[in-house]
């Protein structure tokens, strides 16, 4: 059989779809795999961000009932001020650097961004307009 100039071209076409489509299925394992890596590290950081907020909580317990009352009694000693008054002082102390952890720990899961992930999303735009230009020159 007798090659013809079209039977070339639609032979240089073919090979151009096929490497195009194995480029894009390439391109999609890698899109893919980036997106794991994003949504993996962004649940470190709520991890992260959980554990601060649950020492928080833990700070606030502790603070209120282990050291609080040695330090009532401290306070009472030396003041003299009523106990009630005391412990009131200690409390409010306790209860105002627990909120300060909690606070910062939801600060913390404020700032995550689980969808879209930022690097995946900035490579799925540039892979679309690659796909974009490859499809245009196999039209032309």
């Amino acid at each position: 059989m007798v090659k013809t100039p079209s039977d070339e071209g639609e032979t240089e076409l073919g090979d151009l779809a096929r490497s195009v489509i194995d480029n894009l299925g390439t391109l999609l394992g890698q899109q893919i795999d980036l997106l794991r890596a994003e949504v993996r590290r962004e649940f470190t950081r709520a991890a992260g961000a959980a554990q601060t907020m649950a020492a928080g909580s833990g700070l606030v317990v502790m603070g209120g009932a282990l050291s609080g009352l040695a330090c009532v009694h401290l306070l009472h000693r030396f003041t003299r001020l009523p106990l009630w008054m005391c412990y009131g002082a200690v409390a409010g102390v306790c209860g105002t650097a627990g909120a300060a952890c909690l606070e910062s720990g939801r600060k913390q899961f404020a700032q995550m961004q689980l969808v879209p992930p930022p690097q995946t999303a900035e490579a799925l735009v540039e892979n679309l307009a690659w796909l974009k230009e490859q499809a245009s020159a196999i039209t032309s």
